[in-house]
């Protein structure tokens, strides 16, 4: 298995289909909400834009959705076009709820309508290393990450608690291959490695260390220890990886909560794989049919807002999402989990930023 010879299988297709999965369980659990009384008597419509991973075509997407009325913008998938709508949305005063990422820029310094999903990444690289201090102190590390928004909070965290024992590279978010930076990590010997890519650069780090005899812990970023890149390496090369990640594993259906979900799942688009990507997107939709319900039955954008920042709320995710007006980040908890024998299993203990 070569994962070199697809050269035209780019990271930002990966980021499509992961994208279009969201969308199909979106519109899934709309159709179990909907059937079931829909939001205080209401039904939910679903529009869709497609932002093409790039900001200007996100910004254009979201002004011919706003130009429709929208109530609301929610799950602005990818850090990209995100980047090139909130401001945007915050000046139109639309809430832009659930943002699929974790970069500060979207909460520091907090806009009134902007409101992001997943933990920072800052802090998400800080839970790594933590946990790898605890479990291999003084050990050389590695980082490959991607040199965007999304991977340098990761480098610039790891380098700031890491120092000298850390080495590094870099690759373009449009790059089809990361061959020559992992060929310059593993000549470090480093024990641990960590990688923040999304799929498919995820995959060929797996697969290119492997190649070169690199004997190192891997680590990937949370949604990159799934099923989705077991498929790309086969189950030997992700096998004992590790992984942080805000919401259970798939794999744990005794969790009620992840029972519930792949049931919806199943019944409202049986074709469908309970999978990270389709389960992350089930967790924002419900956390969003959540808000819009605490809005009141004749919900208005400001009704929203205060219901977002003034609830507390529960759902298929470690902790509780408490948003306030200081605080616009949702999911601040995540758990250590690992790949054994191709199920993802937990770890360790949950910690809150």
């Amino acid at each position: 298995r070569d994962l070199h010879s697809f050269p035209t299988r780019r990271s930002s297709d990966l980021v499509a289909s992961a994208g279009l999965e969201g969308v199909a369980a979106y519109q899934a659990y709309i159709k179990y909400v909907n059937a079931h009384g829909g939001i205080n008597g209401r039904k939910l419509i679903l529009k869709v834009g497609d932002s093409a991973y790039d900001p200007a075509t996100a910004l254009s997407a979201v002004r011919t959705l706003v130009q429709g009325n929208v109530f609301a913008i929610f799950d602005n998938f990818g850090t990209p076009p995100a980047q090139g709508t909130y401001n945007f949305l915050d000046q139109q005063q639309i809430p832009d709820v659930n943002i699929y990422a974790g970069d500060t820029q979207f909460v520091q310094p907090v806009q009134k309508y902007t409101f992001e999903l997943l933990p920072q990444y800052a802090s998400d690289a800080a839970f790594v290393v933590n946990y790898i201090k605890k479990n291999w102190p003084g050990k050389k590390v590695a980082i490959l990450y991607q040199n965007d928004g999304f991977g340098q909070p990761y480098y610039n965290t790891f380098k700031k608690l890491l120092g000298s024992s850390l080495v590094s590279a870099s690759y373009d978010p449009t790059s089809t291959s990361v061959l020559s930076q992992v060929t310059s990590l593993a000549s470090s010997h480093a024990t641990v490695a960590f990688c923040a890519c999304i799929t498919q650069p995820a995959a060929q780090f797996l697969e290119d260390a492997h190649n070169l005899g690199w004997k190192m812990q891997p680590f990937l970023t949370f949604g990159v220890l799934d099923s989705t890149t077991e498929g790309l390496t086969g189950k030997a090369l992700i096998d004992n990886a590790l992984g942080s990640d805000f919401i259970p594993p798939t794999d744990d259906t005794s969790n009620p909560q992840v029972a519930l979900m792949k049931n919806v799942l199943a019944k409202y688009d049986p074709k469908a794989s309970f999978d990270f990507q389709s389960f992350s997107a089930l967790v924002s939709i419900d956390l969003m049919v959540q808000m819009l319900k605490s809005a009141g039955e004749n919900p208005t954008r400001q009704s929203l807002l205060t219901a977002i920042t003034t609830h507390s709320y529960k759902g298929p995710w470690p902790g509780q999402v408490h948003l306030t007006s200081t605080n616009h980040n949702a999911l601040s908890c995540e758990q250590m989990n690992k790949m054994v024998n191709g199920d993802v299993i937990t770890v360790g203990p949950v910690s809150c930023s």
